[in-house]
């Protein structure tokens, strides 16, 4: 049968039309859509190259926060931890257990020494008997738990809520003694809840006084457990396993060692 010339132009466009439709769906629609992607990948690079001067900033900026921490963390362990040795009123705990008791016991006093020169500080006088430093446990398997939180927490540190310390004396003499506390040496003191009262000249203050000392060793001899006869087991480094077990009670209160 032979073909109107009007079909085979229809055919034709048919034709046409099916291999346009293949290739724009199998061709050109997916190499405009992974050129679409090279397009969103550069734009992405290009952003990130921009940021690059911020992100420097920023990583410089954070290196000097992160100096400006260790600074002031250097400056509190230089002003703020005792001596390593107790000839120098401080404390070495690299000791054998025995010597620990011996040495905590003098390194108390030594402490309590320290607090009651802060105390007379600005010229008040203080009511009452005063705060008093606790007494290391008689047990060497519990000094370092009970009297420096070791191994509780990663390294040996001393905490001391003393309680309610009440002074008497003028304003400035009150004002000059609780800021003393900021430069107390070898301990960071801590004063909360200031309350004063009374009729001026002769005024009476009330407040919460705590105490920390960071301990600088770099190795703590370990302690044997309970019942093991006081044998020293060796030493271990800080923030090492081991270590005493629980705190034992702490005897009563005393303002020996003035």
């Amino acid at each position: 049968m032979k073909l109107s010339s009007f079909t085979i132009i229809w055919v034709g466009i048919a034709v046409g039309i099916s291999a346009l439709a293949f290739a724009f769906f199998y061709y050109f629609q997916p190499n405009m859509a992974e050129a679409d992607n090279y397009h969103k990948n550069l734009q992405d690079l290009n952003d990130q190259i921009a940021l690059r001067p911020k992100l420097q900033t920023n990583l410089e900026n954070a290196k000097r926060e992160a100096e400006a921490v260790a600074l002031q963390w250097r400056s509190i362990i230089a002003t703020k931890t005792p001596p390593t040795n107790v000839a120098s009123r401080g404390i070495d705990l690299d000791v054998g257990s025995y010597q620990l008791t011996v040495d905590s016991r003098k390194f108390r006093d030594n402490i309590q020494r320290a607090l009651n020169y802060q105390l007379r500080r600005g010229g008040v006088k203080i009511l009452g008997s005063g705060p008093s430093i606790p007494f290391p446990d008689d047990s060497p398997a519990a000094v370092l738990a009970g009297f420096f939180n070791y191994p509780a927490l990663p390294f040996p540190v001393l905490i001391f809520d003393l309680g309610t310390v009440r002074v008497q004396g003028t304003w400035k003499q009150i004002m000059d003694h609780v800021r003393s506390y900021r430069t107390m040496p070898n301990y960071m003191a801590v004063v909360h809840g200031l309350d004063i009262t009374g009729t001026s000249p002769l005024l009476t203050a009330s407040y919460q006084l705590s105490l920390v000392g960071f301990i600088k060793a770099k190795q703590v001899h370990a302690l044997p457990p309970e019942g093991t006869g006081g044998t020293d087991n060796g030493a271990s480094g800080l923030g090492g396993p081991g270590g005493p077990g629980g705190a034992g009670p702490q005897r009563g209160p005393s303002r020996g060692g003035r």
